[in-house]
């Protein structure tokens, strides 16, 4: 289910699950001996978003008050990184979500990490007495395993390296990771 920004900020029942269940990890990490640390938070949103002009001044707050609470629960002091992938931008040329979340990449580099465009993913679901739903918002299988390797490479980049993420973003094209000489060209 897609569920629009507004309906997962604090003060929603999402965000209030969310905060019950790290209180229930934490109880766990603790009973069991051990500390609890939630370095990053995989952020994969922005479909139901496409026409919101709010998004980056949103998901800042957004992401202050998850960061503050989260905290408060872990008893950690660093801070909750953001790690994004961008959504597929389909929708009739309404990117703002995208747009913003590259905005909150480069601006904002300490506190959000912009993985990967989602555009070139399997959406091809299948469901009962349907063969192909193509609806470009639910990944298949195949999509999942591939998004969680792009959400891999950059929270290990992230907590244990060097940050990554996308060079630059427009409708046709999006050139992510580093430049690399294909040696079917000419020199």
């Amino acid at each position: 289910m897609v569920f629009p920004f507004r309906d997962l900020i604090k003060g929603t029942q999402h965000y209030d699950n969310t905060q019950t269940a790290l209180t229930d990890a934490k109880s766990a990490c603790t009973a069991a001996g051990y500390r609890m640390w939630l370095p990053v938070v995989l952020w994969r949103g922005g479909e139901s978003d496409a026409t919101n002009v709010n998004y980056e001044p949103e998901m800042v707050t957004h992401h202050g008050n998850f960061n503050t609470d989260s905290k408060a629960i872990t008893g950690q002091s660093s801070d909750i990184w953001m790690i994004m992938a961008a959504p597929s931008s389909f929708i009739d040329g309404n990117n703002k979500a995208v747009l913003a979340m590259l905005a909150l990449h480069r601006n904002q580099p300490t506190k959000f990490v912009l993985s990967h465009p989602s555009y070139h993913l399997d959406y091809d679901i299948y469901t009962p007495l349907n063969s192909s739903d193509n609806d470009y918002v639910h990944l298949s299988v195949k999509g999942q395993q591939i998004d969680g390797e792009y959400f891999y490479r950059a929270f290990r980049k992230t907590v244990y390296g060097k940050t990554l993420g996308p060079i630059d973003a427009d409708r046709q094209w999006c050139a992510c990771g580093r430049d690399h000489h294909n040696p079917d060209d000419n020199p």
